[in-house]
């Protein structure tokens, strides 16, 4: 019985290691997915598609090929990856993070992606990991290419990988980390000729809390570009070798110090941190630092809060060290506006012995009283700081001098400085010649060209004859083409004056500045009044160079700082019966909301306008907004004229979104869209559409419309989810 038992065990085991034998040892894969190729592109085929067609949504099968030069691993950029191939270079937007490498080569099935421009660097969105890549192999790295700044600048290298060499972080950089631990952040670096750019890191990356080197060398990274900002994206810490010995240039602050410092910021380049030689410019907290900017051609510093969502801003703009051999004053000239600091200092003078140029919080500082612009004065109005003696700093080798500013996003005034002085040299005006200079007894032209850029600066009356205004977008005047003698003018910011009122040579003149919104601006420009040439002019201010030539600068363009003789106005067209210049919000004009949460609002931009956009960093809104004046009556009046002054950005050739319209039957408050007939109006000179410059559009004829009483005339705005401009009309007139 037991061996029975015993049989029958052994057979089972046989039979159950026979069918083990056919099991299969490994498991079935799913199948595999074919992607297909489909139509090939290049990168700068791709390029080139956009640039013909705009954002394109791909709806058939296609690839792309490329290399891998940058992806998420150090935290610098995240769902995002660089690739490149022999044609160019793109950025991929990723669905999901992770999954690529440095050095992968792959193909991109662009099948439902989204070709397209992210603040104009080309882009392709909408990419899934998954069904969107194929990674063909591994460690086929791309070699950066040796460029210079000037070359990314040129724009030539977008989304490539670059090598700078023989470039330096700026001296007022190099005591910080690549990136503030709250915040993605800007450092500058620069070449030894001065020029430089942006390198910009996310608090993300792996080594944002790293110190900036402080030597000279090189820096392989990604070149990208935001807006019209040229900007480098670090791959890791690694690839930035610079221990060599520093160049000299901009940007930070020398420790040999000078006998003096005479800095009138007319070297300021607009909405750039200022990076002059010898001075240094940090930013302490926050992103910010201290800008330049040019209004009616004058270069100053700025600090503000504005726009910047920042929880705590504070930046210094310090001067070179000054040697303290023998006595000494300081002088300036600050101005404010949109006061937001309640009863808060934003700004604060402070000087330092030991300053090295570098290291601000190593440094001892002490506060200095001096007169500084504040909540009660008028907003753009400079107030004089007056001499301030610094024989109490004698026992000192050296001397620094620091405008500090202290704000936020919500704490957000606008502080200007301008004309920083420190040197032997009393203030004030005048200079010579007893009572000269005076309004009873001005300086002749010749006197003030004479008097022109003196240490320190003259200030006085000047009288002379109108003779002409420079040209609309000269910045230089280099010769008398430069000049418009005779009508019609181009531009309203300027007059020249002459001893005789036939001259025609700017050698012999003096170009006299006149502020935007004023009443000298108003009675004497010759754009609107060409009937002013030969008339006789004595204004007030300061002579230094406009234009690059004799000039008569920073008059207030109150009625007490000019004398018109002869009467103002008249000619071209006849007085304006109509006239908004958006001094200070939105005038007479009205807002009408149709569609969208963004709204007409209003920016301090030449002079001040009005402001629409679609655009919310990072996204765009479908929106449609007029802007409407109130009823203006013609019926009085015949070959009425309308004249607008405006700019345009990231218009993307879709010029029907920015219209100009007229009616003559708007009920003055409905919906214009359901309630009156509007008419579009054709504007003779538009914006580019792609930069910050205000157009002056020539006579528009609405001529039309005379012998109307209610004659309206509005500005429609239209943005979509793809495109949103933004459209700044700084003046409307009729006559």
């Amino acid at each position: 019985m037991k061996m029975k038992r015993l049989f029958q065990l052994l057979s089972l085991m046989v039979m159950v290691a026979f069918v083990a034998s056919c099991v299969k040892q490994e498991f079935d894969r799913p199948p595999i997915t074919n992607i297909p190729v489909g139509d090939v592109y290049t990168i700068g085929e791709l390029k080139a598609l956009y640039n013909t067609s705009g954002a394109t949504q791909f709806n058939k099968d296609a690839s792309v090929y490329g290399v891998v030069t940058m992806d998420e691993v150090s935290g610098n950029i995240y769902k995002a990856a660089y690739i490149q191939d022999a044609t160019g270079a793109i950025n991929l937007r990723l669905k999901e993070s992770g999954g690529l490498r440095v050095g992968d080569s792959v193909r991109v099935y662009l099948k439902n992606v989204i070709l397209s421009t992210y603040n104009n660097l080309f882009q392709l969105d909408n990419v899934q990991n998954d069904s969107n890549i194929i990674i063909l192999a591994n460690k086929q790295f791309i070699e950066p290419e040796v460029v210079t700044i000037s070359q990314i600048l040129s724009g030539t290298y977008q989304a490539k990988l670059v090598k700078l060499e023989n470039v330096q972080f700026v001296a007022g950089d190099t005591a910080l980390t690549y990136a503030a631990a709250d915040a993605s952040t800007n450092r500058t670096i620069e070449d030894c000729d001065g020029k430089s750019i942006i390198v910009r890191t996310s608090n993300f990356a792996g080594f944002f809390n790293e110190n900036l080197p402080n030597g000279k060398g090189s820096l392989i990274a990604i070149a990208g570009v935001f807006n019209s900002t040229w900007q480098l994206y670090v791959r890791t810490s690694a690839e930035v070798m610079m221990d060599s010995t520093r160049c000299g240039g901009g940007g930070g602050g020398g420790n040999d110090p000078v006998d003096e410092v005479d800095e009138d910021f007319a070297a300021a380049q607009d909405n750039t941190d200022i990076a002059f030689e010898g001075w240094t410019n940090i930013a302490e907290a926050g992103t910010r630092k201290w800008q330049g900017k040019i209004f009616s051609n004058d270069g100053y510093a700025q600090a503000s809060g504005y726009n910047s969502n920042l929880t705590s801003m504070v930046t210094w703009l310090i001067t070179p060290n000054v040697k303290m051999d023998q006595a000494k004053k300081l002088r300036f000239r600050t101005a404010k506006a949109y006061w937001e600091h309640g009863s808060d200092v934003p700004l604060t003078v402070l000087v330092s012995s030991n300053f090295d140029g570098v290291n601000v919080a190593a440094a001892s500082w002490t506060p200095i009283t001096a007169t500084i612009a504040g909540q009660s004065d008028a907003d753009n109005a400079w107030i004089e700081s007056g001499d301030i003696d610094l024989t109490p700093f004698m026992t000192e080798e050296k001397l620094a001098v620091a405008f500090k500013y202290v704000g936020s996003g919500t704490q957000s005034t606008s502080m200007r400085v301008d004309n920083v002085y420190i040197g032997t040299e009393s203030g004030g005006g005048g200079g010579g010649g007893g009572d000269a200079g005076t309004i009873d007894n001005p300086y002749t032209v010749e006197q003030a060209i004479e008097k022109q850029n003196a240490t320190p600066y003259v200030v006085g009356w000047v009288s002379g004859y109108i003779v002409g205004s420079v040209k609309q977008g000269v910045s230089s005047v280099v010769s008398n083409d430069d000049i418009h003698w005779a009508a019609p003018f181009t531009s309203s910011t300027n007059v020249l004056i002459a001893t005789s009122p036939t001259a025609n040579d700017y050698a012999q003149c003096v170009i006299v500045n006149m502020v935007a919104g004023s009443d000298f601006r108003s009675q004497v420009n010759l754009l609107d009044n060409p009937g002013n040439l030969g008339k006789l002019l004595k204004a007030t201010g300061t002579l230094r160079t406009y234009f690059g030539v004799a000039g008569l600068r920073d008059n207030l363009g109150t009625t007490a700082d000019f004398v018109f003789e002869g009467g103002g106005g008249g000619g071209g067209g006849g007085d304006p019966i109509f006239t908004e210049n958006f001094d200070s919000n939105l005038g007479t004009f009205t807002a009408y909301t149709v569609e969208g949460a963004q709204v007409w609002g209003w920016g301090s931009f030449d002079g001040g306008c009005t402001v629409m956009s679609g655009f919310v960093n990072p996204d765009r809104f479908p929106n449609e907004d007029w802007l409407i004046s109130p009823a203006i009556d013609l019926s009085s009046h015949t070959a009425s004229k309308l004249t607008v002054r405006q700019a345009a950005n990231f218009v993307s050739s879709q010029w029907e979104f920015l219209q100009v319209m007229i009616s003559s039957n708007y009920d003055g408050s409905s919906n214009p869209t359901t309630q009156g007939t509007w008419t579009e109006l054709t504007v003779p000179t538009m914006p580019t559409g792609s930069n910050w410059t205000f157009v002056d559009s020539g006579d528009i004829d609405i001529s039309a419309y005379d012998g109307q009483s209610t004659v309206y005339v509005a500005f429609r705005y239209r943005s979509t989810s793809s495109v949103a401009s933004t459209w700044e009309v700084s003046k409307v007139e009729v006559k």
